[in-house]
């Protein structure tokens, strides 16, 4: 694995902060609470709609298909690029971090699926998509979700709706906690990517414009 992060949702430039272990079971460390999670998907294709001797390119495709159409029936403003961007987690083909060109070749594969009759079946059987749907390969075992304050995420499928998006101070990704109030602990459910923090933006606007509560999370 590469040494070098992928993502920086603390932002490089800001120290790393200690945590308290209390337990051998417990780690407290600080962060803030950024969204909490509202919507979630379901891996409708991976059902009965397909069987075991189903083309892989069918299962990827009629999935995007099912989260788009979640989308689509949201209050939220639709953004295909934010949509896209987030189902492929920003990556490319190579699943390296996207730069400028890939974004550029991105918006190019959005504006000519919008033009095909059927983008679906398109993006199946056109070899021209061939590079975004390897993007989205990786994503087969992840859900979508949409947050209370329409953030776009890919998530763990045991999130769940209700659980706590946080960034955690030290980490390169946020976390998806399961808190239990009664007893104030949580649950670490994973790390997964959030469109539009995954360099710092919140964190940013954390320590200069005070946007986020600073806390204390303890995680069993």
């Amino acid at each position: 694995m590469s040494e070098v992060p992928i993502y920086s949702a603390r932002e490089d430039n800001i120290r790393n902060e200690p945590f308290e272990q209390s337990t051998l079971s417990i780690v407290s460390p600080q962060g803030f609470v950024l969204d909490v999670v509202s919507k979630m998907s379901v891996l409708k294709c991976l059902t009965n709609n397909l069987d075991q001797n189903s083309d892989p390119r069918d299962i990827i495709v009629n999935q995007i298909e099912v989260w788009y159409q979640m989308l689509e029936s949201s209050s939220v403003n639709i953004d295909t690029i934010a949509f896209w961007r987030t189902v492929t987690a920003d990556l490319n083909d190579l699943r390296l971090r996207a730069d400028s060109s890939w974004k550029t070749r991105l918006e190019e594969y959005v504006r000519e699926l919008s033009l095909e009759k059927n983008p679906w079946m398109a993006l199946k059987y056109n070899r021209k998509y061939e590079q975004l749907l390897q993007c989205c390969t990786s994503r087969k075992g992840l859900k979508f979700c949409i947050t209370e304050q329409g953030r776009l995420a890919m998530v763990s499928p045991y999130t769940k709706a209700g659980d706590l998006i946080c960034v955690l101070f030290g980490g390169q990704m946020p976390f998806v906690l399961r808190s239990f109030s009664e007893i104030n602990l949580c649950r670490l459910v994973g790390e997964w990517y959030v469109d539009g923090v995954m360099d710092g933006e919140a964190l940013r606007e954390h320590i200069e414009e005070g946007k986020y509560e600073r806390s204390t999370f303890r995680i069993r």
